[in-house]
């Protein structure tokens, strides 16, 4: 399953996943199908307001930015990746924190 589909399994209710932290416009989980030791989505709940706004954009890398820190002091080691999409193949932007295997 794509990490697109278990965002929208998440928002509408239809896969449960263990939430790692949330904010207003950011949901942070563990993925249901992880390809590292810890594998977390850290994405945007909507597409509006724009996504590129710059308050929306330090919200979500603030996410990323407390994750990532206990991550890397749990685990040792921490990567964020994304993946760059033309804009109509993914509703979510979204990020991956990483660790391990």
């Amino acid at each position: 399953m794509s990490s697109d589909v278990c965002s929208m399994h998440e928002l509408n209710g239809t896969q449960q996943v263990e939430k790692v932290y949330e904010t207003q416009n950011v949901l942070a989980y563990y993925h249901i199908e992880p390809k590292s030791d810890i594998h977390i989505i850290a994405f945007l709940k909507t597409s509006t307001p724009p996504p590129f706004e710059p308050q929306i954009m330090s919200e979500m890398i603030g996410v990323i930015k407390i994750i990532s820190i206990h991550v890397e002091k749990e685990f040792g080691d921490c990567r964020v990746v994304t993946h760059l999409k033309k804009l109509n193949q993914s509703k979510y932007i979204q990020w991956h924190i990483i660790s391990g295997q």
